[in-house]
């Protein structure tokens, strides 16, 4: 029963990683466990491995490169023998409990022989504490009360005072500072109508012409030419099984992903790692920015979309494993050439 576990379990693991395209090579470089050890859990041969604590450490990183629960996986297959025998060890808890039965019994027998040996006796003592203890505590708390509560109104009191003496302190403090700011200024002003005086006419011809000149400033940068963005698919290389693009823009590149089914992902930006490895999950997209390149490491491009700055972009019909490489260009003649065109004629 245990052999057929074993190969269950390895049956699953083998079946998940047959699904999201990966061989045993990339999971050896990921996961640090050699192919042989990968081999044999798949195989469910535990014999091969170091042992068996070896071997559910194996699981649990195996499982969780793939996007599954090896805890999980071990509870399902090879703990669910062990409840029964923890069930057993629990029924023999309730044992001590007629241990304690007799032991409560003794007070009642203890309870019986007191009033035998002197019901006066024990009345007495059983009422002097029972009615000089309470009115003690409570005089005490009264006091205690009485005392506190004037210190406390007190000290809110000199608080409150404290926070509004401040306020008020700062609230003249700046009102009397902008006012001398603004006595300062005002002689400005004074010198303008002066000036536009002197110029008349002429002085409302030219802020005519500021204005107009101002006008026509905005509207250069509002063109939207230097923010289009042009992708160009190279032809898909089968034989190093990489997908190239081409794109022509002033804006730093922005990939964006999502996926229909699990899809295992390793992410370069500018030459430098960015995701080692991980499972994108439908539902939950993912985004990933560089300045010159993205590269992309697909294990496969069933239900993969793709988008480059808000572009999508198609890809090739392949059951391998493929590269995704963005590369950014320079913009074409509509930002290169905007002078020459102009004056050719």
């Amino acid at each position: 029963m245990e052999d057929e576990r074993l190969r269950e379990l390895g049956m699953r693991l083998k079946r998940e990683r047959e699904r999201l395209g990966l061989d045993l090579g990339r999971v050896q470089a990921e996961t640090k466990i050699r192919t042989r050890y990968l081999e044999a859990i798949e195989a469910g041969d535990w014999s091969v491995l170091p042992g068996e604590v070896y071997a559910r450490g194996f699981v649990r990183t195996y499982a969780r490169f793939l996007g599954l629960d090896g805890s999980a996986l071990l509870r399902e297959f090879l703990d669910s023998s062990d409840q029964p025998s923890a069930m057993a060890g629990n029924t023999s808890a309730p044992g001590p409990n007629p241990d304690r039965t007799p032991a409560s019994a003794q007070p009642t027998g203890q309870g019986v022989s007191m009033p035998r040996s002197g019901p006066s006796k024990a009345m007495p003592s059983a009422r002097v504490p029972a009615a000089s203890a309470p009115p003690v505590y409570r005089t005490r708390r009264r006091a205690a009360d009485v005392h506190r509560t004037p210190r406390g109104w007190a000290g809110q009191v000199f608080v409150v005072a404290g926070i509004l003496v401040l306020l008020a302190g700062g609230v003249w403090y700046l009102n009397r500072h902008p006012g001398g700011r603004a006595t300062t200024g005002t002689p400005a002003p004074t010198q303008t109508p002066n000036t536009q005086t002197g110029s008349g006419a002429g002085g409302t011809s030219h802020s005519h012409t500021g204005m107009s000149n101002t006008a026509r400033h905005p509207k250069r940068p509002t063109s939207p030419a230097p923010l289009r963005t042009t992708v160009i698919a190279a032809p898909f290389d089968p034989h190093r099984l990489v997908q190239t693009y081409a794109v022509a823009t002033t804006l730093p590149l922005s990939v964006t992903m999502s996926v229909t089914s699990p899809c295992w992902v390793s992410v370069s930006a500018d030459g430098q790692t960015v995701d080692v490895s991980e499972i994108l999950q439908p539902g939950s997209p993912r985004s990933w920015q560089g300045e010159q390149t993205v590269s992309i490491r697909l294990g496969h491009v069933q239900g993969v979309q793709l988008s480059v700055n808000g572009q999508q972009v198609p890809l090739p019909a392949t059951n391998a494993a493929i590269d995704v490489v963005f590369n950014r260009t320079p913009p074409g003649p509509p930002n290169g050439q905007t002078g020459s065109p102009s004056a050719g004629p």
